[in-house]
């Protein structure tokens, strides 16, 4: 029973954590942009960016929890390999329209 008060203690603490680390970041941003309104478009591209790499990349750890999860026969495993090349290239095309941003 302390095991679970405990552990729900960690996963308030580590709530309360990460909200706060995101309230500072947003902060820092807001005082950045502020101080300089043409970062408002460099950041709205390296969001545009990030997301459209996220749906690729979830697609692709998808592909391969199915080929971990169990035996995949041979046509499934082309299947997946295709996925995962296509997402491969989504990301390569992503990276090639909106330059990463230094």
């Amino acid at each position: 029973m302390i095991w679970l008060i405990w552990l729900l203690f960690l996963m308030l603490a580590a709530s309360v954590y990460f909200q706060i680390r995101s309230a500072n970041k947003i902060a820092v941003l807001e005082k950045r942009l502020a101080e300089n309104p043409d970062i408002g478009d460099e950041a709205r591209r390296v969001k545009t960016r990030h997301d459209l790499k996220g749906y690729f990349n979830r697609i692709m750890a998808l592909s391969k929890l199915i080929q971990m999860s169990g035996p995949v026969d041979e046509g499934q495993r082309d299947l997946l390999t295709k996925i995962e090349k296509e997402c491969s290239a989504g990301t390569a095309f992503v990276n090639q329209v909106i330059p990463k941003v230094e």
